[in-house]
């Protein structure tokens, strides 16, 4: 009988405890995030004479505002949604690089290029029973991503060239969360990349080629590529 009576005070203890933590009682949320990253890559680059030229590609964004969508998952953790990119640029008359040509001014031309990137995340929120505003977490989360490159020019000799990049890539991502209020929190997150995987398609219509050197494909596989990124978020619980 002490036995029993010993269980359920424990039981007691540990579900009041649990009930004192209100940050999690929420069903859904939406987060605006600012995504701040930093890359290096090689890859191709638009080319007038070749498809086969591979280039350092840096890139640096500091202001990149995304949205994303949270909701409950079992044992109080949770699922999370972004679309962290999507963006299309038309551009005319866009000055191209070649190994012949540094500096052709693609007159009459112009350049489309596409860029679409969203995430999927699994949380396990830390210390569920921690009744402290400020509280651990960290996730797995996949990136898939989705790029493309078309130039084009109404010069006879100038041909047409397209680039397009599918991928994704696998993070860890330690997290804090500081819940302001009932409704509201701050969510600050750094994603560590484990590996990034995609395919390259490179295609050329240059006549004078035999149709199958106009295409170029190429799998890369990167073990904790050159990606760094960190993300700032204000969240309210709907």
């Amino acid at each position: 009988m002490k036995n029993y009576l010993l269980l359920f005070l424990l039981f007691s203890i540990i579900n009041t405890s649990w009930a004192q933590n209100q940050d999690y009682d929420y069903k859904t949320a939406v987060k605006v995030y600012n995504l701040t990253s930093f890359e290096k890559k090689t890859k191709s680059l638009i080319a007038i004479s070749s498809i086969s030229e591979r280039h350092l590609i840096k890139t640096n964004t500091i202001l990149n505002p995304t949205i994303a969508l949270q909701w409950k998952a079992k044992n109080n953790n949770s699922h999370e949604v972004e679309l962290t990119n999507f963006r299309l640029n038309v551009k005319s008359n866009e000055i191209v690089s070649d190994s012949t040509i540094s500096n052709y001014y693609g007159e009459n031309s112009h350049l489309t290029s596409t860029f679409l990137s969203a995430r999927y995340e699994y949380i396990f929120n830390a210390k569920k029973q921690n009744t402290k505003r400020l509280k651990t977490g960290f996730g797995f989360g996949v990136n898939p991503y989705f790029s493309q490159s078309v130039f084009n020019s109404r010069i006879p000799y100038v041909f047409p060239k397209s680039e397009v990049s599918v991928g994704a890539r696998v993070f860890f991502t330690p997290r804090l969360t500081y819940f302001i209020s009932s409704k509201l929190f701050i969510d600050f997150n750094l994603p560590i990349c484990f590996f990034d995987m995609y395919y390259d398609f490179d295609k050329f219509n240059n006549p004078s080629l035999p149709l199958n050197q106009r295409t170029v494909k190429t799998f890369t596989f990167e073990n904790f590529p050159s990606f760094y990124s960190g993300r700032i978020g204000f969240g309210i619980k709907i």
